[in-house]
Order: structure tokens, then C-alpha cells, then sequence
């Protein structure tokens, strides 16, 4: 079971790393999408945002953004590693996983904004792959 176990594991890096989500702020001036790693990946600005000379509101923004964008990337994760647990056929291990992130014992995806599964995800960010 280890080793599929280690197998396991191994994809689902895989996985997050080609799954996206993408943090809002400003109504979508500011857009930063992020893997399921919580690398950042790109980081959109509106051209507007720099007319108006306000440093600290392009900083707050990228903030927000950023902060949107992580938020959703460990759910991502925290979702993916359930899944991979209930897969991997080890009695009790989602749960235990679940507890560990701090998201009860309910479904994948139950607090509404992302659901991944082994073939799609759901999120309101959601870009593509």
C-alpha cells in the first residue's frame, strides 16, 4: 500500500500543478492566477490603475488578489488530497486529512468554491489548464 501510496502522491503533484485558480480584486482590475502549488503565475494589472498615481491602491489590490488567489489554491489542494485519500482505499485517511486541514468530514467541495475530482475542477476562477 506504500507504494501505491508513493504513486499516488506523485500525481497528485502532477495534478495541482496543472490545475489553476485566479484571485480577484477591484472588480477585476487586478487578476493573479496561481496553481494548485500556490505558485503565482501571472499577474494582470488594468492599465487604468497606473493613470491615476495611486501606489498604495495598486499595492492593496495586488494584495487582495493575491490573498483571493491562495485562498483558493489551498482549497484546491486541501480538495485534491481528499480525493487521492478516499481513491487510495486506506480506511479513515480522508477523514484524517480533513481534520488535519481544518475542513471537517464532509464532501469534496461541500464550502461551495472549488471542487476538484480526478477529471475536473469547478471554481469560480477557474481558467483552464
Amino acid at each position: 500500500q506504500a507504494q501505491k501510496l508513493e504513486g499516488q502522491l506523485t500525481g497528485l503533484g502532477d495534478e495541482l500543478r496543472a490545475l489553476r485558480a485566479t484571485g480577484l480584486a477591484g472588480g477585476g482590475l487586478v487578476e493573479i492566477d496561481v496553481n494548485g502549488l500556490q505558485e503565482v503565475l501571472q499577474c494582470r494589472i488594468d492599465p487604468s490603475l497606473f493613470g491615476g498615481g495611486d501606489r498604495e491602491l495598486v499595492e492593496e489590490l495586488v494584495r487582495a488578489a493575491t490573498n483571493d488567489a491562495l485562498h483558493k489554491a489551498r482549497r484546491m489542494h486541501a480538495d485534491s488530497m481528499r480525493n487521492m485519500a478516499m481513491r487510495s482505499g486506506i480506511p479513515g485517511l480522508d477523514q484524517a486529512l480533513a481534520r488535519l486541514a481544518g475542513q471537517g468530514g464532509g464532501n469534496p467541495g461541500s464550502e461551495g468554491d472549488a471542487i476538484v475530482g480526478p477529471e475536473n475542477m469547478i471554481d469560480p476562477g477557474f481558467k483552464g489548464a
